[in-house]
């Protein structure tokens, strides 16, 4: 069987290592368990971001370790970090399409063929009208963790709407539907006040509701953290 765990095992590993031997999902909830397996069998972490050695020096040489190197911006290629917030950012992305996709079926747009979709790697959150898609990228989500700034961030200024990276990854979903309800609605798209009116109304209707939906995913990433140590 192949792996398509994006930071996971490939199949033979996970035979080996009887860790997540049946993962079938991109975003695997074992895999605080795949990085312990590979660095106490010696293994370099298998994720897709730049690492540079750090040697410990004290009474004696120890050995080398590599630890993960992070890397600036928020566009296509620039969105590598450590393993934790990849972890978490993974986590944001599914919870974006899953909250999404529930504003969608309420909005009663899902039974018009709308759904929910996520990249990683790419800044590329949109709303595409034609393919009836809302598309989140790990970029966009990455930014409102390390108090970035974009559209959303913005728009989140000028209603004086609090700023933390829970409340920007819901209000990205909410902007993303916006427009799709703003052309079913308006029968207009772009931003402006018609957008804006939706959006509103949209955050009135949904944030208080469904941000508890973000809220523990830091939470959750410091547990399994502290269960590495």
């Amino acid at each position: 069987m192949k792996m398509i765990c994006l930071e996971g095992f490939d199949s033979r590993e996970a035979k080996h290592s009887g860790i997540c031997a049946d993962c079938k999902s991109k975003f695997c909830p074992e895999h605080p368990e795949h990085l312990a397996w590979r660095i106490a069998e010696g293994l370099l972490p298998k994720l897709a971001q730049v690492f540079e050695p750090v040697i410990s020096i004290g009474p004696a040489l120890g050995p080398i370790v590599f630890q993960p190197k992070s890397v600036g911006g928020f566009k296509r290629g620039r969105t590598a970090r450590d393993y934790q917030t990849s972890s978490l950012i993974g986590n944001a992305l599914k919870t974006m399409c899953n909250v999404a996709e529930t504003i969608l079926k309420e909005e009663g747009l899902y039974s018009e063929g709308w759904r929910a979709v996520s990249k990683r790697g790419v800044w590329a959150t949109h709303c595409n009208y034609s393919k009836r898609r809302v598309q989140f990228g790990e970029g966009s989500a990455l930014c409102h963790l390390e108090g970035g700034h974009d559209l959303v961030m913005k728009e989140m200024e000028r209603f004086a709407w609090e700023k933390t990276p829970e409340n920007g990854w819901l209000m990205i979903v909410l902007h993303e539907v916006a427009h799709a309800v703003d052309k079913k609605v308006n029968a207009h798209s772009g931003h402006g006040p018609l957008f804006h009116r939706v959006l509103v109304s949209l955050r009135a209707k949904y944030f208080t509701r469904l941000i508890g939906m973000f809220s523990t995913l830091r939470s959750s990433q410091r547990v399994a953290a502290d269960s590495l140590k």
